[in-house]
């Protein structure tokens, strides 16, 4: 179990947002694989230093250092 990462996903264009709420290691790691292929797309198309190219990078840095973290806890956990 990890905190309570929270992230506003829009469902549709112009939808409503709707908040979401990260709380176990599968759904963060399922989390960062779909910023991983959105971060392709929108770089492809609008370039990698475009605005929304680097919110997504920034979002997916910081997931990447929750699970690393997470992963450390776990292996001090099991070797103590």
């Amino acid at each position: 179990m990890i905190e309570c990462y929270i992230y506003i996903q829009q469902v549709l264009r112009g939808g409503p947002a709707v908040a979401k709420c990260i709380t176990t290691t599968q759904q963060l790691t399922e989390r960062i694989e779909l910023l991983r292929n959105r971060m392709i797309k929108v770089a492809t198309v609008k370039g990698f230093t475009s605005d929304e190219s680097l919110a997504i990078s920034q979002e997916l840095d910081y997931l990447l250092n929750m699970y690393e973290l997470k992963k450390q806890d776990r292996s001090k956990s099991t070797t103590i």
